[in-house]
């Protein structure tokens, strides 16, 4: 009976032009560093590097990039950024990149970077 009687009200919210929609929002979506990206790598001795970071970010607001390296230096730009290596990042350096969004999320990756060594050899004298 009561099958019945909800059939018969869905039936008339439907027949009378009322229309609706439910929208379903996974509490999967959450904002994610897809990809921390370098170029060139190897780090040439006090060279410098492309970095760049790709983002999932189902909410689709703003985002807020925060770039940093253990040993070298970072020069932010958004989500894009200039590794400079130097004889202080012998052999690797880790560099971090934080990514917020507008409500607070935060998702954090690392990326470990090879910095060549300079070339400490010298040409023998004529």
């Amino acid at each position: 009976m009561r099958r019945i009687a909800l059939c018969l009200v869905l039936a008339a919210l439907l027949g009378s032009g009322c229309a609706f929609s439910l929208a379903f929002v996974s509490p999967n979506l959450k904002l994610k560093i897809t990809n921390v990206s370098a170029s060139p790598v190897p780090v040439p001795a006090n060279g410098e590097s492309a970095l760049a970071a790709s983002v999932d970010n189902p909410t689709g607001g703003s985002l807020t990039y925060t770039w940093a390296a253990h040993q070298g230096t970072v020069i932010p730009d958004g989500a894009h950024a200039r590794y400079l290596g130097a004889t202080c990042c012998l052999n690797q350096d880790v560099v971090a990149v934080t990514v917020t969004n507008e409500k607070g999320e935060k998702d954090t990756q690392l990326l470990t970077l090879t910095v060549l060594q300079p070339d400490t050899t010298s040409a023998p004298s004529p």
